[in-house]
């Protein structure tokens, strides 16, 4: 899963008990790719110093984008679709197991690419 109330490595139980004081339940995955979503506009908003779409677009699809969102490594954006590399979280509902990607998996370009479709296998093209 992409997020779970579970989740405390890296910091992420301050930002769960933040959630907590203010909505009254643990943030789910929904909840967490909001937030995600909304902070890679905020830090690209600060880090450009501009609120044009055409520029938070290219910053955060350019190669200078990353985010850090409780995950233990940095987040970027695939060039060729635009996907959110991110760990994913491996639990049973009461704790977190594991995280993936697994140790001694490699890719070329990111270790998060090995999760899912990589450019060669799939036919997604940006329109």
């Amino acid at each position: 899963m992409s997020w779970d109330g579970t989740h405390e490595q890296w910091g992420a139980i301050q930002l769960q008990n933040r959630f907590m004081k203010l909505a009254s339940r643990r943030m789910n995955a929904r909840d967490n790719n909001a937030w995600v979503a909304m902070r890679m506009i905020g830090e690209v908003a600060t880090r450009t110093g501009s609120n044009d779409p055409k520029v938070i677009r290219d910053y955060l699809t350019g190669p200078d984008f990353a985010i850090a969102a409780f995950k233990g490594q940095k987040q970027t954006l695939r060039h060729w679709n635009q996907q959110l590399r991110q760990p994913i979280l491996l639990g049973d509902g009461r704790m977190i197991v594991s995280v993936s990607p697994q140790e001694g998996f490699l890719h070329q370009t990111s270790e998060l690419d090995t999760l899912g479709f990589d450019q060669p296998e799939t036919k997604c093209k940006l329109q």
